[in-house]
């Protein structure tokens, strides 16, 4: 026999330990009350945590949803513009724009050129016909 399997003599067993030290079965039934409560109280704050969330997740989705709309018309009108532009190259147009301004500051700076020189050779011009009206009119005495 096992010199374990016996408690020592005058010693207790754990049962009657137990007996000894037990809690009240009132302060049990209350604990088991308090425990239950906690247990609901938990449920529902969880509950209201998830509605929470789901509102939450909600708003998300309404803004994505906005975002998404808002981004497809841009895209729509995005496409319409590039369709104005030829090839729809908008870079491609602007260079056009610029090369015909350039040309058009060039017939204007010719004109101005031309207009210059038409003055400056035409007074010339009408000064010599005024010289040389001059010189016959004092030639013939008329």
């Amino acid at each position: 026999m096992n010199q374990h399997s016996q408690p020592p003599e005058g010693a207790s067993t754990f049962v009657e330990r137990r007996a000894e030290k037990a809690i009240p079965m009132h302060v049990l039934s209350h604990v088991g009350e308090v425990m239950e409560r906690f247990r609901e109280e938990e449920k529902e704050r969880h509950a209201r945590m998830d509605e929470n969330a789901d509102r939450r997740f909600k708003a998300i989705e309404d803004k994505i949803q906005h975002l998404t709309d808002s981004i497809t018309a841009f895209m729509g009108r995005a496409e319409a513009l590039f369709d104005g532009f030829p090839d729809q190259d908008p870079h491609g147009h602007r260079k056009a724009h610029e090369m015909w301004l350039e040309e058009s500051r060039e017939k204007k700076e010719f004109y101005v050129s031309m207009k210059k020189e038409l003055a400056k050779y035409g007074l010339l011009a009408f000064a010599g016909w005024l010289f040389f009206q001059a010189i016959q009119y004092i030639r013939t005495g008329n």
